[in-house]
This record gives structure tokens, C-alpha cells and sequence, in this order.
């Protein structure tokens, strides 16, 4: 044992960068012991670059007794800071100094010590979260913040996980170069911290990043305690509405690593609170620190509502099953198709949005499907005409559009939730496999069968198709960053509605201008080397790219296609 050391830690969350220090506080209680880590988000994996850790993708399974020992951690309900409290669970202490030597060790030297006027400030927006809103600030109150800085001499660079059209609703964001997080990789923000003398963000991983970097680090705190959230204390500054007692309820009942808050609003981050917000900034930045008695005024937190007797509540109207909300199904439909396919496909929709508020299900069976047997290029046209036909009749007011294929038969309940959580304004998908097991026959010669990848064409990754069989893509996963995906996943409406269209990919453009053949073998061609066409998904999913968001699929989240005939 002594030898051997700590072996494992699972997190029961994605791990969060605030368990770094817990993580080198292990390894210098165990000199010789090699940490295995799982279930590191796949942008923070560049951050554990080191020769005492290695990382276990999530979905790789572990036996128990593999290891010396063996942890489950859960959230915390202590009021320590994150990495004190993780680390006293592992009966260590909070490494910081080693942390930040390797945090600095990741990126190049002349970006260690911030800018050379001692005048560079990283302003970080985040975006809302999308199943509760109460964590991150209207965009419109950094906008104030960017100008205050600037006035005050201050050099800002920009970085946000809102999209490009989204950034630019808000004029006020000028000139400085942005960096958006949802195309750039941990290492990108690391060295952009490294870079700035200064971080001015909401609570997430970037001011714990600050924190670990000894930059001066301001946060303002919504639904969040302090006291589990800053631990750098003679580097940070923050914000909160001190008027507003906060129970705390972010950390101790929020389940799966999502914001909860029994208060039910967003007091905490409303627009009133900005002159208070720059205020306390101002008094940060000149070393004074805030106290409640300087903030002057006392704001109401909301308009009372009206008693009402015990008798007339229901549950349900105060705390709904889900956050998620305004989400509209669209299901393109064969006209030929059975009366049980397309009840069934109706039926498990309702069942994905029940509990959600704003949410609709269409199934539509207008456009005229491209005859089968044709090579897969020619069809894109058709495919592509039927899916942006469906937009253009059927979207609304709503925030998300979650697409499913008439034949995918099985899907997770909670499926639209989950992707909602994960999506981070782009597009998250499940990964889309046939329904059976993948020892049964094949279904065709080409390749398809129970218990494969189906819409190879689909998922794509650097330009190939996906595989039938694991390993699907090159990624070790269980995050996927690629170029495409398709047959059901769910999308930003707000993507629409700034310019992305369902059209022919520019491959499938290119093959029928040149009259290309099709060859038995092009699915397996496609699958090792750029393919010659893709799908009507892919269109979307490049403006995505191209808006600095997101296109992930997720190894954990599996939906299925029924079984084709055998040819």
C-alpha cells in the first residue's frame, strides 16, 4: 500500500478544474501513486496533462477492486471551499502551489505574468443556463462593466460561450477580440487567464481557474455560497446582493451539478444590481474591500404574492418536474407510414416534454421523399427541402428544436433535458445506434446491422463518417466534438433564426455537378477518408461551428433505430 498509494477517484460529475488542488494534494500525500481520473469533460482534458495522472474515459467500465481504493464522491455539503472539502474527504490537503506550477507548465512562459502594462482585464459571459436562470447575469450588465474598464484604462479582451450572432445583439461589445469557448480548447482560455492581470466573471470554471493562477479574480455570485466558492481570498473580490440572505441552495440541493434555488426567481442577478455590482468593482480594484454597510440602498426582492389556502396549491404549479422549457418536436413523417409507427413516435415525444412548459410536438408529412435505392448524394436535396420546410411552417417563439426520425424507437425520458443541460447553446446529440445486439447478423452487405452505428453519414468526424462498430469515432470519448450529426438531436432555435438552413452539404453538391458514381464500397471509403457527401444535417451544424458553438454527441445518451430489413 504504501508503494501502490491512491489509485482511483471517481467524481460522481463531470470534474470540475476546483478539484485540481484536491487532486495534487493526493499525489503529494502519495509520492509514488499514479491517480487514475474519470469523467473529465472532454475540453478540460488538456488541463490534466501530467505524468502521475491518467485518464479514464467515463464510459469505460471499472471494477471496484481493480484499485487500492475506491471513492464515490457526491456534492458537498460542507461550507469549505470545493477543493478543502474534497480534499478532506480524501484524507489530504489542497495542493495549490502544485497546481498552479502545472497550470503554468501547460502554457508558454511569456504568458505567465499578464500583460506588460499591468492593464490587461479578461472579461468572461456566460451564458445563461438553460434549465434555470439565476446563476449567470443579463449580457447587457458585462456591457457595462467592459465600459467602465475601458474608461478606467483597462485593456479587455473578451471571451464568452455565446455564439458570434448571439454577441452580436449586444453593440455595446466592441472591438476587443473575442474568444469563444465553445470552438476553443481549455488551453486557449488558460493561457488567455494567463495573459490578464485581471478576470471579471460570474461563478464557473473560469474564475476558479483565476483563483488557481493568482490572478485578481472577480466574481459576482448569484445563488452561491461564498464560502464554497472563493478560497484565493487575498486575490478575489465579489459581488453579491447582500439584501438577499441566500439559503445556499445551489449547493446543497442542487442535483447533477444543475442550479437550484428555492427562491424560485432571479433576484440575485437582476439588471437593478449592476451600479452596486460596478461600485463594489471599482472598490475591488482600488483594494478597499466591500461591506454590506457601503452598499447604501436595500432592494426589494420581488412583490409578495397573495396568500392563497393549502387547498388551492398544487405542487406542480411552484416546482415542475423539469426546468427545461419551450422546446418544439419536429418529426418528418412517410405519408405510408403505419398508423402503431407514427403513434409510437408521437408518444414517446410527449413523454420526453412532459412537465416542460411551452413545448409542442408536430409530426408532418408534406415534402416529397427522394425515391430509395438512389445513391445517397441525390438524396440530400429533398431531404434537405422537407427539414427546412418544417422550420419554416412550424417554429415559433420557441428556444430549442429537438429533431427525432420517424424510425428511431427508443429513447431516453429525460433525453430532451439532458441535451438542453449539455448543448450550451449549439447542438447536442445521443449517439444513434440500431436497436438489437451487435453479435446478430449483419442486416445488409454494407455494413449495417443490430446493435451498429446507424446514421453513419450522420456523425461525422474530420471530414469521415462514422464507424458501424466501436470505436465509432477516433475521440476516446465519451464527449464527441464533430463536425455533424443527425436522426435526432436537439438545436438552438436561435441558430434558425440568425441564418442556418437545412441544405445539400457542399460534398453531395460536388458529386452530382460532376455526375460521380457510387460504388459498393463508398460507405467504407466514406468511413476512412474524407467522404464524398454527408447529409441535410450537416449545413446546420457548420453554421453552428462557425457561430463558435458547439456540435457534441454523448457516449452516455443512446437513442435507437428500429432494425432494417434484411437485404
Amino acid at each position: 500500500p504504501n508503494r501502490l498509494g491512491v489509485r482511483f477517484l471517481e467524481i460522481d460529475r463531470l470534474l470540475q478544474c476546483a478539484s485540481l488542488p484536491a487532486i495534487f494534494g493526493l499525489l503529494a500525500e502519495h509520492p509514488g501513486a499514479i491517480l487514475d481520473l474519470s469523467g473529465v469533460h472532454a475540453q478540460l482534458v488538456p488541463l490534466f496533462y501530467h505524468p502521475r495522472l491518467r485518464l479514464i474515459p467515463s464510459w469505460q467500465q471499472l471494477r471496484d477492486t481493480d484499485y487500492l481504493r475506491y471513492y464515490e464522491l457526491g456534492e458537498s455539503l460542507s461550507e469549505e471551499a470545493l477543493p478543502v472539502s474534497i480534499a478532506a474527504r480524501l484524507g489530504c490537503r489542497p495542493d495549490f502551489d502544485a497546481t498552479r506550477a502545472h497550470l503554468l507548465s501547460l502554457v508558454p512562459r511569456a504568458e505567465y505574468t499578464g500583460s506588460r502594462e499591468g492593464h490587461g482585464a479578461l472579461l468572461f459571459l456566460s451564458r445563461k443556463e438553460p434549465l434555470f436562470e439565476g446563476r449567470q447575469p443579463e449580457p447587457e450588465a458585462f456591457v457595462v462593466l467592459q465600459e467602465l474598464l475601458l474608461d478606467w484604462g483597462w485593456q479587455v479582451s473578451l471571451a464568452t460561450d455565446l455564439g458570434n450572432f448571439e454577441l452580436e445583439r449586444y453593440p455595446g461589445f466592441t472591438g476587443q477580440g473575442v474568444t469563444y469557448a465553445g470552438t476553443s480548447s481549455s488551453l486557449d482560455l488558460l493561457e488567455l487567464i494567463a495573459a490578464s492581470d485581471l478576470v471579471v466573471s460570474c461563478d464557473n470554471w473560469i474564475s476558479e481557474l483565476g483563483q488557481l493562477l493568482d490572478k485578481k479574480t472577480f466574481v459576482w455570485l448569484g445563488a452561491t455560497s461564498s464560502s464554497q466558492t472563493l478560497w484565493n481570498l487575498e486575490k478575489v473580490g465579489f459581488f453579491s446582493d447582500r439584501a438577499l440572505p441566500c439559503l445556499g441552495c445551489y449547493h446543497r440541493f442542487g442535483h447533477r451539478g444543475r442550479n437550484t434555488c428555492l427562491r424560485g426567481d432571479i433576484a440575485c442577478m437582476r439588471k437593478e444590481l449592476v451600479n452596486d455590482l460596478a461600485v463594489s468593482l471599482r472598490k475591488f480594484l482600488d483594494g478597499a474591500p466591500m461591506t454590506a454597510a457601503e452598499m447604501g440602498r436595500h432592494h426589494q426582492a420581488g412583490e409578495a404574492r397573495m396568500a392563497m389556502p393549502s387547498a388551492a396549491l398544487r405542487l406542480a404549479d411552484y416546482w415542475p418536474p423539469s426546468r427545461a422549457t419551450s422546446v418544439l418536436v419536429l418529426i418528418a413523417i412517410n405519408p405510408k407510414l403505419g398508423r402503431v409507427a407514427v403513434a409510437r413516435a408521437r408518444e414517446m415525444a410527449e413523454h420526453a416534454v412532459r412537465g416542460m412548459d411551452g413545448c409542442r410536438v408536430v409530426l408532418d408529412d408534406e415534402g416529397i421523399s427522394p425515391p430509395r435505392g438512389v445513391p445517397h448524394p441525390t438524396r440530400q436535396n429533398a431531404m434537405a427541402a422537407i427539414r427546412q420546410a418544417m422550420v419554416d411552417r412550424h417554429l415559433k417563439d420557441e428556444r430549442w428544436v429537438f429533431w427525432a426520425d420517424a424510425d428511431i424507437v427508443a429513447y431516453p425520458s429525460h433525453l430532451i433535458d439532458e441535451l438542453i443541460h449539455r448543448a450550451e447553446g449549439g447542438i447536442a446529440a445521443p449517439l444513434v445506434l440500431m436497436e438489437g445486439n451487435v453479435s446478430e447478423p449483419l442486416s445488409n452487405r454494407f455494413g449495417f446491422g443490430p446493435g451498429r452505428f446507424y446514421d453513419v453519414a450522420g456523425f461525422v468526424e474530420n471530414g469521415r463518417w462514422a464507424r458501424f462498430t466501436q470505436p465509432f469515432f477516433d475521440q476516446l470519448g465519451p464527449v464527441y466534438e464533430l463536425d455533424s450529426v443527425g436522426s435526432c438531436y436537439l438545436v438552438n432555435a436561435d441558430l434558425y433564426r440568425n441564418g442556418a438552413r437545412h441544405e445539400a452539404d457542399f460534398a453531395s453538391k460536388k458529386f452530382v455537378e460532376n455526375n460521380g458514381k457510387w460504388p459498393d464500397d463508398s460507405i467504407a471509403r466514406n468511413q476512412t477518408e474524407s467522404a464524398n457527401c454527408f447529409s441535410e444535417h450537416y449545413s446546420v451544424c457548420d453554421f453552428t461551428r462557425r457561430a463558435g458553438l458547439p456540435v457534441r454527441a454523448f457516449a452516455d445518451l443512446v437513442a435507437c433505430h428500429e432494425k432494417p430489413p434484411a437485404v
